[in-house]
């Protein structure tokens, strides 16, 4: 239930199309089958744990990259802001 009048959403698609995929999606993809089948093909336990140490660098660069992909959102002009920050609260370029 929500009050007001409007409502932010974000849609979420089950994508099942891999030709569509972004690289960094099939390249983790990849990574985790890798990890997930290591000691069923090697039967290294070293082998797994270089597979997973793969998988979470990649994971690590795919998070950052997906954090810049949408700006932060800013708080606005609200007059508490302005009393919190002594009255010149402002933010962007002008800041």
């Amino acid at each position: 239930m929500a009050s007001g009048t409007s409502l932010a959403l974000r849609y979420i698609w089950r994508n099942t199309v891999e030709s569509t995929w972004d690289a960094m999606l099939v390249e983790a993809m990849e990574l985790a089958m890798a990890a997930a089948m290591a000691y069923g093909i090697t039967k290294s336990a070293s082998m797994v744990e270089v597979a997973q140490t793969a998988l979470k660098a990649h994971m690590k660069l795919c998070r950052a990259a997906d954090g810049q992909d949408d700006p932060p959102d800013t708080l606005g002009d609200f007059p508490l802001m302005q009393s919190r920050f002594g009255g010149a609260f402002r933010y962007g370029p002008g800041r």
